[in-house]
């Protein structure tokens, strides 16, 4: 595994609004794993239609961590730390967030697999 990670458990309550630029800032969470990890894209996930064109739905991705690399679950937030491939840090993989939608890894595993969608920030 090349990439480093952090994996959080949503925080609850409201956050924090910054009054000069009155972004809110979730509330910060549990980190339930940080370390050795990798990343990859498994394809799309979904086709959406528009009224003039067909547009492709967001990228699915693939994170594998250790076993016994703590308890997360669906919901949980993935943000990378560190990346050893010079193509993903100029792809801006550093500044995106995952939310872990599955885990498909068996009963007898060696590393755990977990589906993965990019959290997508309005604007």
């Amino acid at each position: 595994m090349l990439d480093e990670c952090r994996i959080r458990r949503p925080g609850s309550g409201a956050g924090a609004v910054d009054p000069n630029t009155g972004v809110l800032t979730p509330a910060a969470g549990t980190i339930v794993y940080e370390g050795q990890c990798r990343l990859g894209s498994i394809g799309e996930s979904v086709d959406v239609q528009s009224s003039d064109q067909s547009a492709a739905g967001p990228l699915r991705f693939e994170l594998k961590i250790p076993v016994g690399s703590g308890e997360v679950r669906n919901g949980d937030t993935v943000e990378l730390l560190d990346v050893n491939d010079p193509e993903s840090v100029v792809d801006g993989l550093l500044e995106r967030t995952w939310r872990v939608g599955a885990d498909p890894s068996g009963q007898w595993r060696v590393r755990r697999r977990l589906l993965v969608e990019e959290v997508v920030r309005g604007g």
